[in-house]
């Protein structure tokens, strides 16, 4: 059953099936779109949802303010089933959830109101439901990700060069030490921060990273804990995966202060928070998704149930570059966007790290949501670990050498 599943999932990411797509709009006059926020829409993750969705309405000749139904702070599963039922019954043609949590409140949704389509943002279980109107959605977040590294290596390089980075800042081996900031050890969090730390190698190769986690995504409190254990490390550049600026205003203190740091952000600038200590942030592009979904409705066809876009469909990118990047960064990145652009270079490509030792040459994934996360899904072919491939939400959980979660238990 499940590698029958597996062969439909895979299907899925190529095929927008239209079958139950609905009617299409004969104008867009009367037609409302939904969204669910948990937040109240000023958390940089659903701000840049809620941003994006205002760029891809206009880009489908409608305003937020005529055309948006949307309902914010909703943070339980019952009220984000009852959210869904009110949107779908105020005449929603597509009604989008942002947080995973609730996805089985959509899904039942979805089994409710069967005219309507549902997209759970980085949900998994939109294949497996078996629901025409049910999609998830993401974005190949690891190659921003990756780039955002690129500008970190460039750095490294810049300092250790001008000999500005203390003894401390290397281990035994002659590595530069680097730091990361994670929420939590999900793949979503593993799969950025081995983007990154391959990015910062391509640009760098003496490098080695340490992971601590802060168990959280909003608390400053918990965020600033783990950058300051990093800092205390002499780790010399600092990425983050929370919903928090805690991290730049750390390591601008610790700047400040006459350490040798600096930080690469996550979902919005940094600048603001760390104006000579930011180098740049990775973010989503939010507006590429949107406007897709909101032209399939529109058209009466099929989101499909499955999308995850990059570099190639504008779907990521980086923030502005910091005054404190390194001389001839801008210029470097537009060879690597371009080779992400047109998938001459590919993030998770198999010679470029190793796992105990050892290049891969195959690797299961747990793609498939079960409840013993087991590996189901071959995600190695042609030496590339293809993520975001065979569904929209990351599933990249290997450990590879070079970098060490400090408190992952």
């Amino acid at each position: 059953m499940k590698k029958l599943f597996a062969l439909l999932l895979a299907a899925s990411m190529v095929l927008a099936l239209s079958a139950c797509g609905g009617n299409a709009a004969d104008s867009v006059e009367n037609v409302k779109i939904g969204m669910i926020l948990s937040s109240d829409g000023t958390d940089p993750y659903e701000k840049s949802q809620l941003d994006g969705l205002s760029a891809a309405l206009e880009s489908n000749g409608m305003t937020r303010e005529e055309h948006l139904l949307l309902k914010t702070g909703v943070t339980e599963a019952d009220a984000c089933y009852n959210t869904c039922a009110e949107l779908a019954k105020a005449g929603c043609i597509v009604i989008f959830v942002t947080s995973n949590t609730y996805q089985a409140a959509v899904e039942k949704a979805a089994a409710e109101f069967a005219a309507v389509q549902f997209v759970s943002i980085l949900g998994n279980t939109a294949a497996l439901s078996g629901l025409d109107n049910l999609s998830n959605g993401y974005n190949r977040i690891h190659e921003a990700r990756y780039v955002s590294g690129v500008v970190a290596g460039l750095k490294l390089a810049e300092l250790d060069k001008a000999k500005q980075i203390s003894k401390d800042g290397y281990d035994e081996a002659g590595n530069v030490k680097i730091g990361f900031v994670g929420a939590f050890p999900s793949a979503e969090v593993v799969s950025g921060y081995t983007a990154f730390y391959l990015g910062v190698k391509s640009a760098f190769s003496k490098v080695v990273m340490s992971v601590q986690y802060a168990n959280t995504m909003d608390s400053a409190e918990e965020v600033t804990k783990a950058t300051n254990t990093l800092i205390d490390q002499n780790c010399v550049i600092i990425g983050h995966h929370t919903n928090s600026s805690a991290v730049a205003t750390a390591v601008q203190t610790a700047l400040d202060g006459g350490k040798v740091v600096y930080c690469v952000g996550f979902q919005e600038d940094m600048l603001t928070a760390a104006p000579t200590a930011a180098l740049t942030s990775a973010v989503h592009k939010w507006a590429s998704y949107y406007t897709y979904a909101i032209s399939q409705a529109l058209k009466g066809d099929k989101i499909a149930i499955n999308r995850a876009a990059g570099y190639d469909e504008g779907a990521v990118g980086i923030s502005t570059l910091g005054p404190a990047a390194a001389g001839g960064t801008a210029d470097r990145l537009l060879s690597v966007e371009s080779a992400l652009k047109d998938g001459s270079l590919q993030v998770f490509g198999t010679s470029s790290f190793t796992v105990g030792g050892e290049q891969l040459t195959s690797a299961m994934a747990n793609v498939i949501p079960d409840a013993s996360f087991s590996p189901d899904t071959q995600v190695i072919e042609n030496g590339v670990y293809y993520e975001s491939t065979h569904r929209a939400a990351p599933y990249f959980e290997l450990r590879i050498d070079g970098i060490k979660e400090l408190n992952a238990g």
